[in-house]
């Protein structure tokens, strides 16, 4: 008797049997399962995206479109995305920070 056997006999395991994992399906019946997600395409450009929101985004490059304008006084500048706005915005903050620091 090898020494594992030995110590199976001398410590039963706690708990039964984990059982076996069935096959996977051929990989023709596989496709059958997998989700996608719905894709948009850009009519002008053929970028494809996920979210119809995404593609309203992606438009504003197109139509060249700006519709967010930075609030900073005597600034001025606009962005096509909001995101972008936001982050311009932040280096004004910090600008400000730093030229109030003694």
């Amino acid at each position: 008797m090898d020494p594992s056997e030995q110590h199976l006999q001398q410590y039963p395991p706690l708990y039964p049997p984990v059982p076996p994992v069935p096959p996977l399906p051929p990989s023709s019946q596989q496709q059958k399962f997998i989700y996608r997600r719905p894709s948009r395409q850009c009519p002008i450009c053929g970028k494809i995206v996920t979210r119809s929101s995404s593609l309203q985004t992606h438009m504003l490059v197109h139509t060249g479109d700006r519709p967010f304008k930075c609030k900073w006084l005597n600034c001025g500048k606009t962005f096509n995305v909001k995101s972008n706005m936001n982050r311009h915005y932040k280096l004004h903050l910090k600008q400000q920070q730093q030229q109030s620091k003694p």
